[in-house]
């Protein structure tokens, strides 16, 4: 008898929890989840706040979390988050959840950042005069495959200039994307032949935060 009461004890309770989960299932149908915005190269970088960015879509803040396979996470508002990687993965997870329920999930690889592109006047290795004579900002290109904002500026960089002989015309640090006057005029009267090495480059990350790459140096040449 009592091994008879305990089977319908254990049905009536298996019964009861499908129901709850058919009732929390049709919930969640009936409204729009909170999804992942993913960017299409699927990648994160070591050394640098990676940005992870929830659409709420109508959702409870409240309800909703984040969780990753790898790294180290930290909220920053309801539909952002940061995570930061000391080493390469080939494959870490972020996982969405809502109402503790997993409802989206993020594949992506860990890779060092790569070494940007450094423009002047728009070139990033033979400056024609025509050019130099107005250059006035430094710029830099990382490439699609990291997202747009996720390095925002210059933090610091020495510029040196020689002449066509060779001799030291200009050794300057600088720290901030527009050249200072002196530095501008200085290329402006550059001739032919003249070289222009920029290195010890750092960047500001979208959180303020120093990023350096690595310290190759970047050559120009002045061409007619």
């Amino acid at each position: 008898m009592k091994l008879l009461i305990g089977y319908y004890n254990a049905f009536f309770m298996k019964q009861f929890l499908i129901l709850v989960l058919c009732i929390f299932s049709f919930e969640l149908i009936g409204q729009r989840l909170p999804i992942l915005v993913k960017n299409d190269a699927n990648l994160f970088y070591t050394g640098i706040s990676n940005l992870v960015t929830i659409k709420l879509n109508g959702a409870d803040p409240s309800d909703v979390s984040i969780k990753i396979s790898e790294g180290y996470l930290s909220k920053t508002s309801d539909t952002s988050y940061v995570v930061r990687y000391d080493m390469l993965f080939e494959e870490v997870k972020v996982k969405l959840y809502f109402k503790k329920l997993p409802i989206d999930v993020w594949v992506l690889k860990v890779a060092q950042l790569p070494k940007p592109t450094i423009l002047i006047a728009g070139e990033s290795a033979k400056i024609p005069m025509s050019k130099i004579e107005h250059a006035s900002v430094i710029s830099f290109d990382f490439g699609p495959a990291v997202s747009q904002g996720l390095i925002k500026d210059f933090y610091n960089f020495r510029i040196q200039v020689w002449d066509p002989q060779g001799q030291v015309l200009l050794t300057q640090q600088i720290h901030q994307a527009k050249f200072p006057n002196f530095v501008s005029d200085r290329l402006s009267k550059l001739l032919p032949g003249s070289k222009i090495v920029v290195d010890s480059v750092s960047f500001l990350s979208f959180q303020n935060s120093i990023v350096s790459i690595p310290n190759d140096p970047y050559e120009f040449i002045v061409v007619p």
